[in-house]
């Protein structure tokens, strides 16, 4: 979960509760008081138009009215601190290998992450950068290696990451991806993302065995995640498939490549 997650999913929260303020304000007093104090004891008035109205203790107008300035104070702050930190992701830029990689010019890519030193001087991986499968789950599968050393799950996998690496397309392998399903983070790991040159971010999943029940449903499920968090066909997630056969076609995958590469900057 990386800078611009946190700030999404605050974002997230903030718009929530931003609806809920809004929705209070709509419903409570729009008036506002004054107060004295003597003796120990507080007495409100109600103010409108220069005069002064007392409320007694019990009236239950002075607690409404109180939540009504509350919740507006609220709402301003919130709203303020959306415009603030929406400016701010839109001119963040990560730094994480893909990222980085994607912006130099072609002849001065890695072909593989750069190693860094740890804490104790050694040579160790960062867990930002694409590449780095550690915590990666189920790894005992990934059995198929590419022809530039990365280990996948599938042979279809296998032939996709060839065909983008052919291209010069810089990618990540199940990079770590925050979703929010209603209020719920969910951490999914997309097949494929590509970082275009405009910092845009897509999203390729290959389903290979949707003639099985339930990779079916988890493939659906995962779908409809993408979609509610506005990832969609064709301008953000890429989608390829098995035939019912269990081949694939490359040529497909070239075409779908090409479409993409017409609608962003990929090299």
């Amino acid at each position: 979960m990386d800078y611009r997650d946190l700030t999404q999913f605050d974002i997230f929260i903030q718009e929530q509760l931003l609806e809920k303020c809004n929705e209070q304000i709509e419903k409570l007093p729009q008036q506002t008081m004054s107060y004295w104090q003597k003796n120990g004891k507080t007495y409100y008035y109600l103010t409108d138009n220069n005069k002064r109205r007392y409320l007694p203790p019990s009236s239950p107008l002075i607690g409404e009215i109180k939540l009504s300035h509350f919740a507006q104070v609220t709402a301003k702050i919130i709203s303020h601190n959306l415009a603030l930190q929406k400016r701010i992701i839109q001119s963040y830029l990560p730094y994480d290998y893909i990222s980085v990689n994607t912006k130099l010019p072609k002849v001065y890519r890695l072909d593989a992450p750069p190693e860094v030193l740890s804490t104790d001087g050694t040579p160790a991986k960062t867990p930002l950068l694409a590449g780095d499968m550690d915590d990666v789950p189920y790894k005992e599968r990934l059995i198929h290696q590419t022809s530039f050393g990365l280990a996948v799950r599938s042979k279809s996998e296998a032939l996709i990451a060839e065909v983008l690496h052919a291209a010069g397309v810089v990618f990540a392998y199940e990079l770590p991806l925050t979703l929010f399903d209603g209020d719920k983070a969910v951490f999914v790991r997309p097949d494929f993302t590509i970082t275009a040159r405009d910092g845009c971010r897509i999203y390729w999943e290959h389903l290979g065995m949707m003639s099985d029940a339930e990779y079916s449903k988890a493939a659906a499920s995962k779908l409809r995640l993408y979609g509610q968090n506005g990832i969609t066909v064709p301008d953000t997630l890429m989608l390829s498939m098995d035939s019912p056969g269990g081949a694939i076609n490359v040529m497909a995958i070239r075409k779908l490549l090409e479409a993409l590469s017409a609608s962003h900057r990929l090299i």
